[in-house]
């Protein structure tokens, strides 16, 4: 399984909504991660100063 974020903002005490958006994806394409990584990575600096993307595997192979 292969977890995805992706955040415009951090979290403040004060604000309200939603900071970004994240998926699991359960048996991702072999290159998934590298693919979004490097797409995010593009991305994540024009949106706005605190965007931010993380990517990880919860389950291996």
């Amino acid at each position: 399984m292969w977890r995805s974020e992706f955040r415009l903002q951090a979290p403040g005490h004060e604000a309200r909504g939603m900071f970004g958006s994240g998926m699991l994806v359960v048996n991702p394409p072999w290159g998934l991660d590298q693919r979004l990584a490097a797409a995010m990575g593009r991305v994540a600096p024009l949106l706005s100063g605190a965007a931010s993307y993380r990517g990880d595997w919860w389950v291996g192979e």
